[in-house]
């Protein structure tokens, strides 16, 4: 695997090499975007590319943000928007907690997705 032999070579855990080697794919891909003119195409090519980058800076962990991220979605486009904040905090404030006792048990501290769902939960 290419970011494990980074992360040997430079000496950085293999979490931060993956971070930062998705920033910078994340960064030489935004270029063609503004060369797309069809709308649609458009969108298709920023999930697109959103969703390969998710996959390969968390793995298969990606498929608990899909489903997660469609219920947001829902829940803003259904309900009135006070509610749907709260709606939102509940779910992502239970998510978090259940993945936090996860990894006490487990103690595993590795950078997962819960950073992803944080992030949506402060958005």
């Amino acid at each position: 695997m290419p970011v494990k032999f980074v992360s040997e070579m430079f000496g950085r855990p293999a979490d931060e090499v993956t971070l930062f080697v998705s920033i910078l794919i994340a960064f030489v891909l935004s270029f063609p975007q503004s060369f797309i003119r069809n709308v649609t195409l458009r969108k298709l090519y920023s999930t697109g590319i959103g969703l390969s980058l998710t996959f390969f800076t968390y793995g298969i962990y990606t498929l608990l943000l899909i489903p997660y991220n469609m219920t947001a979605y829902f829940a803003m486009l259904l309900l009135p928007r006070k509610y749907a904040v709260y709606l939102i905090i509940l779910i992502t404030g239970g998510l978090l907690t259940a993945n936090n006792y996860y990894e006490m048990i487990t103690e595993d501290v590795s950078f997962n997705v819960s950073v992803l769902m944080l992030i949506t939960f402060c958005k």
